[in-house]
Protein backbone atom coordinates (compact mmCIF):
# COMPACT_ATOMS: atom_id res chain seq x y z
CA UNK A 1 0.00 0.00 0.00
CA UNK A 2 1.15 3.43 -0.79
CA UNK A 3 -0.47 6.21 1.43
CA UNK A 4 -0.49 9.86 0.39
CA UNK A 5 -2.04 12.99 2.93
CA UNK A 6 -3.89 15.29 1.78
CA UNK A 7 -2.79 19.07 2.01
CA UNK A 8 -3.54 20.41 5.52
CA UNK A 9 -2.28 23.32 7.29
CA UNK A 10 -0.43 22.41 9.84
CA UNK A 11 1.94 19.70 10.55
CA UNK A 12 2.17 16.06 9.52
CA UNK A 13 0.90 14.80 12.61
CA UNK A 14 -1.93 12.24 12.45
CA UNK A 15 -4.18 14.73 14.91
CA UNK A 16 -3.71 18.01 11.94
CA UNK A 17 -4.48 15.21 9.13
CA UNK A 18 -7.82 15.96 7.62
CA UNK A 19 -7.28 13.13 4.62
CA UNK A 20 -5.74 9.93 4.27
CA UNK A 21 -5.37 8.49 0.39
CA UNK A 22 -4.43 4.86 -0.38
CA UNK A 23 -3.49 3.20 -3.19
CA UNK A 24 -2.82 -0.47 -3.75
CA UNK A 25 -2.66 -2.86 -7.28
CA UNK A 26 -4.44 -5.25 -5.67
CA UNK A 27 -8.15 -5.48 -5.21
CA UNK A 28 -7.95 -7.81 -2.27
CA UNK A 29 -5.75 -5.03 -0.43
CA UNK A 30 -8.33 -2.12 -1.20
CA UNK A 31 -10.65 -4.31 0.58
CA UNK A 32 -9.18 -4.92 3.63
CA UNK A 33 -7.81 -1.13 3.76
CA UNK A 34 -12.02 -0.57 3.37
CA UNK A 35 -12.63 -2.80 5.86
CA UNK A 36 -10.35 -1.30 8.37
CA UNK A 37 -11.47 2.45 7.29
CA UNK A 38 -15.25 1.14 8.59
CA UNK A 39 -14.16 0.15 11.61
CA UNK A 40 -12.35 3.19 12.52
CA UNK A 41 -15.36 4.90 11.41
CA UNK A 42 -17.97 3.11 13.46
CA UNK A 43 -15.75 3.35 16.72
CA UNK A 44 -15.25 6.91 15.77
CA UNK A 45 -11.52 6.95 16.89
CA UNK A 46 -10.52 9.11 13.92
CA UNK A 47 -11.91 12.33 12.39
CA UNK A 48 -10.09 12.13 9.46
CA UNK A 49 -11.39 10.81 6.00
CA UNK A 50 -9.85 7.76 3.87
CA UNK A 51 -10.36 6.95 0.34
CA UNK A 52 -8.56 4.01 -1.01
CA UNK A 53 -7.58 3.42 -4.93
CA UNK A 54 -7.00 0.65 -7.33
CA UNK A 55 -4.33 2.16 -8.73
CA UNK A 56 -0.41 1.73 -9.82
CA UNK A 57 2.35 3.34 -7.82
CA UNK A 58 4.40 4.24 -11.24
CA UNK A 59 1.52 6.16 -12.30
CA UNK A 60 -0.23 7.59 -10.15
CA UNK A 61 -3.98 9.63 -11.39
CA UNK A 62 -2.73 12.63 -9.14
CA UNK A 63 -1.88 16.29 -10.63
CA UNK A 64 0.92 16.92 -9.43
CA UNK A 65 1.46 18.94 -6.19
CA UNK A 66 -1.60 17.19 -4.57
CA UNK A 67 -0.14 16.05 -1.41
CA UNK A 68 2.00 17.21 1.80
CA UNK A 69 3.15 13.88 2.49
CA UNK A 70 4.02 10.48 0.84
CA UNK A 71 4.64 7.36 2.25
CA UNK A 72 5.56 3.78 0.83
CA UNK A 73 6.12 1.40 3.17
CA UNK A 74 7.13 -2.03 1.91
CA UNK A 75 5.62 -1.34 -1.29
CA UNK A 76 8.74 0.39 -3.06
CA UNK A 77 9.59 -3.04 -3.71
CA UNK A 78 6.85 -4.48 -5.99
CA UNK A 79 7.34 -1.48 -8.50
CA UNK A 80 7.97 -2.59 -11.63
CA UNK A 81 10.06 0.47 -11.97
CA UNK A 82 11.95 2.06 -9.02
CA UNK A 83 12.91 5.12 -10.45
CA UNK A 84 9.71 5.75 -11.95
CA UNK A 85 7.36 5.49 -8.64
CA UNK A 86 10.20 7.41 -6.57
CA UNK A 87 9.63 10.06 -9.44
CA UNK A 88 6.00 9.82 -9.09
CA UNK A 89 5.71 10.43 -4.99
CA UNK A 90 7.95 13.06 -5.74
CA UNK A 91 5.64 14.57 -8.27
CA UNK A 92 2.72 14.61 -6.16
CA UNK A 93 3.96 15.60 -3.00
CA UNK A 94 4.32 19.68 -2.90
CA UNK A 95 7.71 21.75 -2.78
CA UNK A 96 9.02 21.27 0.61
CA UNK A 97 6.50 18.10 1.39
CA UNK A 98 7.54 14.34 2.45
CA UNK A 99 8.50 11.46 0.86
CA UNK A 100 9.38 8.23 2.97
CA UNK A 101 9.91 4.95 1.48
CA UNK A 102 11.39 1.77 3.86
CA UNK A 103 11.19 -1.42 2.73
CA UNK A 104 13.42 -5.07 2.94
CA UNK A 105 15.89 -6.32 0.46
CA UNK A 106 19.92 -6.98 0.06
CA UNK A 107 21.43 -7.31 -3.69
CA UNK A 108 18.54 -4.92 -4.91
CA UNK A 109 19.87 -1.89 -6.29
CA UNK A 110 17.98 1.46 -5.96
Amino acid sequence: MFDVLSKQQGTLDSKDVDQYVGIDFATNMIQKCLEKRDLLEARRSCSAQFQFYKMNGTQLDFPPDTFDAAFGLFSVLFFDDRSKGLAEMNRVVSKGGHVVVSGWCKDVEW
